[in-house]
């Protein structure tokens, strides 16, 4: 388990992809699909590092966190994670991260993408929606 997902190497990431073509049948996995698949796991690995983390503020100590180690994970691993989120630096970016968080006026809430971004998709949207030349046939 990676402290970051910046961290992961091609090589540790490669087994993820040679475990989903076994699982499902993909044919030819272009650039695109890669892709498609990396933000998954990225997004799977950051949820599992919330988690984590969730286990980890329910002690007290540090000592005590790397005790109570999920079965899940390796020994090295959990100290690894401990080490990090008991680390003043990180504690201090978490801190004013939560600060900025509070001072929001509009809660973000459609994942990791831009407001710009979904503002024009919505546009595209209502664009190919109200301005698009219909026949009769599309309407059956």
């Amino acid at each position: 388990m990676p402290v970051k997902w910046t961290e992961l190497k091609e090589e540790e990431i490669m087994p993820a992809f040679d475990f989903l073509q076994m699982k499902l049948d993909i044919v030819g996995l272009d650039h695109e699909k890669k892709m498609m698949v990396l933000d998954l796991l990225k997004n799977r690995t950051r949820s599992q590092c919330y988690r984590l983390h969730k286990h980890f503020l329910k002690h007290s100590t540090t000592l005590e966190a790397i005790e109570d180690q999920p079965e899940m994970l390796s020994k090295e691993d959990w100290k690894a994670l401990c080490a990090y989120w008991s680390d003043l630096k990180v504690q201090e970016r978490c801190e004013i991260n939560r600060n900025n968080r509070s001072k929001l006026s509009v809660l973000h809430n459609q994942g990791s993408r831009a407001f710009i971004t979904l503002l024009n998709e919505l546009i595209h949207w209502l664009v190919c929606l109200y301005f698009q030349p219909t026949s009769r046939m599309t309407w059956y």
